[in-house]
């Protein structure tokens, strides 16, 4: 599996937020560089990346929780499951897109994060599904 770690960052006016400080967005450039040589060529900011394919469960994580993510998919597979997992590097703005789309594909979505469940990413995740009508699937939230 693909180890990716990013700062959940936003931004507006030219400047990117980052955990509560306010840098230039050109600060944030050697990390795409370092993405783009890792051979992450599909980073894009607010689009989730597909780390690993899979089956009825997704996993969602975000942050530095990427290895215990993979630690547990070892687990989870161990038990006969094989979930797909993706990172979301970015909280603001959320991939909407992937969200809805694997809700519609999925039995169970687990987001996994470093932060508190109330208001975190889950929380995130959580919204964009409210919004949803129809078939979707259930949503655990792990912190």
């Amino acid at each position: 599996m693909k180890k990716i770690s990013f700062m959940d960052c936003s931004f507006r006016d030219g400047f990117q937020s980052c955990v509560g400080a306010r840098v230039k967005t050109e600060d944030f450039l050697p990390a795409l560089q370092a993405a783009k040589e890792a051979g992450i060529d599909n980073f894009e900011i607010g689009k989730a990346i597909k780390v690993k394919d899979g089956k009825k469960v997704a996993i969602f994580s975000t942050g530095g929780i990427l290895d215990e993510v993979d630690e547990a998919v070892k687990s989870l597979e161990s038990e006969g499951i094989n979930p797909s997992v993706y990172s979301f590097h970015t909280v603001k703005p959320i991939d909407k897109e992937t969200i809805l789309s694997v809700s519609e594909n999925f039995d169970t979505i687990v987001t996994i994060e470093e932060h508190n469940l109330s208001g975190g990413f889950g929380s995130a995740v959580a919204e964009v599904l409210a919004e949803k009508d129809g078939k979707k699937a259930k949503l655990t939230r792990i912190a």
